[in-house]
């Protein structure tokens, strides 16, 4: 299952673990949040999934892929 959100505060954290906990894949978009609130949102968010072993990758601005820890996550560059 992959959770999309487009979280508008700090509390939404914990349901954002709350799905990786569930091992499913989340894509946050923070931008509807204040740089200050979605910095502490993405710091908590990547801790937790390191804690549970997942990954954390940045793929746009403001947007996140967090996976649990059987989905990895492969980065490429577009090809030219």
């Amino acid at each position: 299952e992959v959770v999309v959100m487009h979280p508008k505060s700090f509390n939404e954290t914990l349901a954002a673990v709350s799905f990786l906990k569930l091992r499913s894949t989340v894509v946050i978009n923070v931008t509807k949040m204040s740089e200050n609130e979605s910095q502490r949102f993405v710091d908590f968010i990547s801790g937790s999934a390191y804690a549970l072993d997942g990954y954390q990758e940045r793929v746009g601005e403001g947007i996140f892929v967090l996976t649990p820890s059987h989905i990895g996550i492969r980065s490429r560059n577009a090809l030219s």
